[in-house]
């Protein structure tokens, strides 16, 4: 396959998942201040994985609300977040530096 039909089923992919999901990922930035609003410092490698972890969730819960007004209901999506979840644990529960609850 050409790289010319790959992205034009990307678009298509991108396109399908917008109609769906909206655009959870330009809303990050909004829902994350609103989260956040004296900023967030990282500084270990665990700092950066934690956070990774959040930033994940946050856009899947962004998603999955853009999607429940139009009557989609991703199961996946749900799925996501608690592997997510169980991630987040596994490397909280091995940490160098451990987290409190």
């Amino acid at each position: 396959m050409k790289a010319d039909k790959i992205l034009e089923m990307w678009a298509k992919f991108f396109k399908d998942r917008n109609e769906d999901y909206g655009d959870a990922y330009l809303r990050f930035g909004e829902i994350a201040i609103l989260l956040m609003p004296e900023g967030i410092t990282l500084k270990t490698a665990d700092d950066f994985y934690f956070f990774h972890i959040f930033v994940l969730e946050i856009v899947k819960m962004i998603r999955i609300g853009n999607a429940i007004p139009q009557g989609v209901h991703h199961s996946d999506s749900w799925k996501d977040l608690a592997v997510y979840a169980a991630m987040y644990t596994e490397k909280q529960l091995t940490a160098k530096e451990p987290k409190n609850d």
